[in-house]
């Protein structure tokens, strides 16, 4: 067994407390959509006013889900590649899980002020820096195959691999631009991620 061989740990503990992070984490995002006390009178018509109000804050809250549950795919894909882990990509995926716990923060921040382009682009640049991470992970990881493994990983689909996961920070990137101009357009960026990874 080489000397670097004896720094390898089991993938386990790593996948197990990034599994609960994503559960606690995509809950707590919906507590921030508070239904209000029903009134006396006219109940009807606040409740109307009310769901008229507080709409957008419903779509930043599937905006924000769908996102975490993308991230979550692709940390599941990594993993089914990754057969072992070391000292630094443990630190690496707790940055990556520090940063996806920001999410909540900053998904409430834009429900309150999504119309201001500071907001937003908050939101977009904790977006920006959960998907740098975890491209991060998977170069560190398939670099020289250092922690993978299988057959099926060839170096061309490696080289794939590391392409798709270029794409969701890019589209953050971009929404962090259209969040400093027009911020209601921001959200926009983040279609182009399913079209982008269909392609490659």
């Amino acid at each position: 067994m080489s000397a670097s061989e004896k720094n390898w740990l089991p993938t386990s503990r790593v996948e197990a407390l990034s599994d609960g992070i994503f559960a606690i984490i995509m809950t707590i995002l919906v507590l921030d959509l508070a239904v209000p006390d029903a009134p006396v009178t006219n109940a009807d018509a606040a409740l109307r006013a009310f769901l008229a109000e507080d709409w957008p804050k419903l779509l930043i809250y599937f905006k924000g889900f769908l996102l975490l549950g993308v991230f979550w795919v692709i940390h599941h894909k990594q993993f089914y590649a990754i057969r072992r882990t070391d000292g630094a990509f443990i630190w690496i995926n707790i940055i990556f899980l520090m940063l996806v716990a920001l999410a909540p923060f900053t998904t409430s921040l834009e429900g309150e002020y999504g119309n201001l382009s500071l907001a937003s682009f908050i939101f977009d640049a904790n977006i920006f820096a959960v998907g740098l991470v975890s491209m991060l992970l998977w170069f560190y990881a398939t670099r020289n195959r250092r922690l993978v493994s299988g057959e099926e990983f060839t170096p061309q689909r490696i080289r794939i691999s590391r392409y798709r996961s270029m794409v969701v920070p890019g589209c953050a990137l971009l929404a962090m631009g259209l969040s400093l101009v027009i911020p209601v357009w921001s959200s926009l960026a983040y279609l182009m991620i399913p079209l982008i990874l269909k392609r490659l």
